[in-house]
C-alpha cells in the first residue's frame, strides 16, 4: 500500500495593519490557503461490518457494501475502510454476473477527500474580527467622551442657577447615553466573539479531518446488466485476539463436573464492532495466496539446509488506547464554552478537536502517552498544559477566563478492585452481571483551586452517556449463547445474537458454553512431599469434551479453591483435574524406631525405614482416599533395597510407587504403614537416604 498522501500545508497567517485614523487600532486579518475541490467519476459506496471471526492472534473482518452495478465497466470506491491493512490479505467478492477486473487498497488523495475551500471561511473570520476591533474602537471613543465630560463638568464662577441646572442635566443625560452605548457595544462584542469562535471551530474541524488520511478499496468491475447487489470485503487485522479460560465447578456430593468455557476478547483495530455476528476460532487465519517454494536439498559438509515446516506464531499483544475526555467551562460563571478549540500535541503529531454545545470534548482511541494540551477560545486567555493518558480513565475539567490564567483539574475515575476470576460466581448470577460502580478521586494541577472537585455518578453518566465502554475500565462478564462447530483444524464458536466490542484494547469477558462430564472425586495425599491433601477429579470419557488448553479457576461446593491450567494434550485414558487443596482431610506421617533402625556389620550397614501414616476425614461426607508413597530404587551395585512391605497397597515395580485406596466415611480415621531395608557400605555415607 502506498504511503499516506502529503496534504498541502495551510494555516492562518496573521497580518498586522495600522490605520492612519486617530481612533483606529491594530487589526488582525486571516489569510487562508484553501484546497480546491475536484469531482471524480468513481461511485463511492459505504460498507458496514457485519461479521467478525476472532482468532487466538488476529481477526478476520467481513464487510458488506450494497450498491447498484451499472452495465459495462465501472469503478467503485469502497469507503469506511480502516488504515494500515495488509493488502495481500484483502479479499473481495462480487455477485453473480459481476466480474472483478482490478482491486487496489489505497489512501484518498487530498482532493478526493473533498474539503471545502478554506478561503471563504477565512474571509468570514477576518470580517468578524474586523467588526470586533471596530466595536473596541467605539468603546475607546465612548470612554474618552465620558472622561472629557468628567473633566469639563465644572462651570465658571458667576453662572446662574438655571445654567447650572441645565448643564448638570445635560451632562447627566449624556453620561447615561454613553454608558448605555458602552454596554450595548460590549454585548455586540460578546456576540461577535461567539460568532468568530464558531467559525474557528468549523476551521478546526476541517483541519482535524485533513490530518487523518482515509483509506478506500478501489475496485474496477464489469457487469452484464444493471442490477442491485452487494460487494463483500474480508480483511485481516493483527490487532485483536481472544484467549479461553475455564471456570471448573463441582460438588463433593455429586458425580459430575462442569466446565464453563469463558473467552477474553480484546481488539484495537481502529474500528468499533457494533452489533456484529461474532465468531471465536481456535484455528489460524488463512493469509495470502503464495505457497512455500521447495529449495534443492543437497547433502554436503558445507550445506546446512534441512527442509522443515515454519510455524508462524504471530504476536497477540494488542496495544491499549484511551479516550481523552474534557469539559470546558467559564472560570467565573461555570457556564460551558461551546466550539472551544483543543489541541493535543505529541512530537510532530497534532490532534485537533472542538467542544460541543455542552462544552464537552471526546477524542477516542489515543495512544497511551503524555500530550501537550492547548485550549483556545475567542476573548479568553489561552491555556497551555500537559495531560497524561494512561490506563486510568479520567476527565479534564478545563476552566478558561477572560482576565485570569486558565485552570485544569483532572478528575480520575478509579478502577475498582475487580471481582477476580477467582471469585465464585454462580451461573444464575452471570446473567445479572454488568459494569461495576466507578469510584472517583481528584488530582489538580498547580494554580488550580480545590473546590468543586467531586464528580457524582449521575454527572459522570450524563457526561459520558453512550460512551461508558471508553471510561469505565472494569471487567465485564457478558452472557452469550455460542454454537460450537467442530472443524478439521480447530473449533469455531458462533454467537447467537449481535455483539459489540469497542476498539479500546480493553478486555471483555464472555461466557461461551458449559459442558458436563461424569467424574470421580478423590482426595490424594503424598505425605513424604506435602502436608496438604489435594482434591482430584478423574474423568474417563474426556475426549468428547473438546477441551482447550487454558488456565482455569476451580470451584468446589461454590467456593473458590485455586487456579491452575487444563492441558488436554494427554495420552492417558483418564484425565485428572486438580481442584486444589482439601482442608477437610488431615494426616500425619511418622518414622518408627528411627534410633534403633541401623545394624552395623563388618563392611556394611543395614538400615530399616518404617513409616506410619494416619489420615482423618473431618468432613461430613465420605471421601475416596488415595495415599501415595514410594520405595527407593537403587542404581548402585553395593547399595541394595530389600524387605519391602506395604500391606493393602498397590506397588509398581519399575517406579517403586505405593498406592493405597480407601473409602473413608465422615469423621473417621485410617492408618497405613510401609517399611523397607537398605544395605549400603559402611565407609560410604553419601547415599541419599533420609536422616
Amino acid at each position: 500500500m502506498r504511503k499516506p498522501p502529503q496534504f498541502p500545508s495551510f494555516g492562518i497567517f496573521i497580518a498586522l495593519r495600522k490605520y492612519k485614523s486617530l481612533y483606529m487600532k491594530t487589526l488582525y486579518s486571516l489569510l487562508l490557503i484553501g484546497l480546491s475541490v475536484a469531482t471524480f467519476g468513481q461511485a463511492r459506496v459505504s460498507s458496514e461490518i457485519d461479521q467478525v471471526t476472532v482468532y487466538k492472534a488476529g481477526a478476520s473482518i467481513h464487510r458488506t457494501a450494497s450498491t447498484t452495478f451499472q452495465k459495462g465497466e465501472s469503478t467503485i470506491l469502497l469507503t469506511d475502510i480502516p488504515n494500515g491493512l495488509q493488502s495481500e490479505a484483502i479479499q473481495v467478492k462480487t455477485p453473480t454476473g459481476v466480474r472483478l477486473l482490478k482491486m487496489e487498497y489505497r489512501y484518498l488523495s487530498p482532493t478526493e477527500m473533498g474539503f471545502e475551500d478554506l478561503t471563504s471561511i477565512g474571509d468570514q473570520i477576518r470580517e468578524v474580527t474586523d467588526k470586533i476591533e471596530a466595536e473596541k474602537d467605539i468603546q475607546t471613543s465612548l470612554r474618552e467622551d465620558l472622561s472629557f465630560i468628567g473633566e469639563n463638568s465644572v462651570l465658571n464662577e458667576g453662572s446662574s442657577v438655571a445654567d447650572l441646572r441645565s448643564t448638570d442635566a445635560y451632562f447627566s443625560r449624556r453620561r447615561r447615553e454613553i454608558r448605555t452605548a458602552i454596554r450595548e457595544s460590549l454585548q455586540r462584542v460578546e456576540e461577535l466573539q461567539e460568532e468568530a469562535q464558531k467559525l474557528k471551530s468549523d476551521l478546526a474541524s476541517i483541519e482535524a479531518g485533513m490530518s487523518k488520511p482515509a483509506s478506500v478499496i478501489e475496485v474496477t468491475l464489469t457487469s452484464t446488466q444493471t442490477k442491485n447487489g452487494a460487494i463483500e470485503i474480508t480483511y485481516y487485522s493483527p490487532l485483536a485476539s481472544w484467549s479461553p479460560y475455564y471456570n471448573v465447578r463441582t460438588d463433593e456430593q455429586s458425580s459430575s463436573i462442569d466446565f464453563e468455557l469463558m473467552g477474553t476478547i480484546v481488539q484495537n483495530t481502529g474500528e468499533d464492532w457494533d452489533d456484529v455476528s461474532l465468531e471465536l476460532s481456535t484455528g489460524n487465519p488463512s493469509l495470502g495466496v503464495n505457497e512455500p517454494s521447495i529449495p534443492t536439498w543437497r547433502l554436503s559438509r558445507n550445506d546446512y539446509l534441512v527442509p522443515h515446516r515454519t510455524v508462524s506464531r504471530p504476536s497477540v499483544a494488542v496495544p491499549r488506547t484511551q479516550t481523552f475526555h474534557a469539559l470546558i467551562t467559564d472560570l467565573e460563571t461555570g457556564n460551558p464554552l461551546p466550539h472551544a478549540r483543543v489541541e493535543l500535541i505529541r512530537g510532530n503529531e497534532r490532534i485537533i478537536a472542538t467542544s460541543d454545545t455542552l462544552g464537552q470534548v471526546q477524542l477516542p482511541r489515543l495512544d497511551l502517552s503524555t500530550y501537550q494540551l492547548r485550549c483556545f477560545y475567542e476573548g479568553y486567555r489561552d491555556l497551555n498544559s500537559s495531560v497524561a493518558l494512561m490506563g486510568q480513565p479520567n476527565l479534564q475539567r478545563i476552566r478558561l477566563s477572560k482576565s485570569a490564567a486558565g485552570q485544569m483539574v483532572t478528575v480520575q475515575f478509579d478502577k475498582p478492585v475487580p471481582a477476580s476470576r477467582s471469585i465464585a460466581v454462580e451461573r444464575d448470577e452471570i446473567a445479572m452481571m454488568s459494569s461495576r460502580e466507578v469510584g472517583m478521586t481528584t488530582t489538580m494541577s498547580p494554580n488550580s483551586y480545590s473546590s468543586d472537585v467531586v464528580y457524582s455518578r449521575e454527572e459522570y453518566e450524563e457526561f459520558n452517556r453512550g460512551n461508558s465502554n471508553n471510561l469505565a475500565e472494569v471487567e465485564i462478564v457478558t452472557t452469550r449463547n455460542f454454537q460450537r462447530i467442530s472443524q478439521q483444524l480447530g473449533s469455531l464458536y458462533m454467537v447467537d445474537e449481535p455483539f459489540s466490542i469497542p476498539s479500546t484494547g480493553l478486555p471483555e469477558d464472555v461466557w461461551i458454553e458449559t459442558t458436563n462430564a461424569s467424574s470421580e472425586l478423590v482426595v490424594r495425599i503424598r505425605p513424604a512431599l506435602s502436608t496438604r491433601a489435594y482434591l482430584i477429579a478423574k474423568i474417563t470419557d474426556w475426549e468428547a469434551l473438546n477441551l482447550q488448553e487454558a488456565s482455569a479457576n476451580f470451584f468446589v461446593d461454590g467456593n473458590y479453591n485455586g487456579n491452575g491450567r487444563i492441558n488436554p494434550n494427554n495420552t492417558e485414558d483418564t484425565l485428572e483435574i486438580p481442584l486444589g487443596v482439601d482442608p477437610g482431610v488431615t494426616f500425619t506421617r511418622n518414622r518408627i524406631n528411627a534410633r534403633t533402625a541401623k545394624v552395623f556389620l563388618s563392611r556394611k550397614v543395614e538400615e530399616t525405614f518404617h513409616y506410619e501414616i494416619s489420615v482423618r476425614n473431618t468432613k461430613q461426607v465420605p471421601i475416596s482416599l488415595e495415599i501415595e508413597e514410594q520405595f527407593p530404587i537403587s542404581t548402585i551395585d553395593d547399595v541394595r533395597v530389600s524387605e519391602k512391605l506395604a500391606e493393602g497397597a498397590r506397588v509398581e515395580r519399575n517406579t517403586g510407587f505405593i498406592t493405597w485406596e480407601k473409602e473413608l466415611p465422615p469423621n473417621e480415621s485410617h492408618e497405613v504403614s510401609y517399611r523397607f531395608l537398605v544395605s549400603y557400605p559402611k565407609e560410604n555415607n553419601g547415599v541419599n537416604l533420609p536422616r
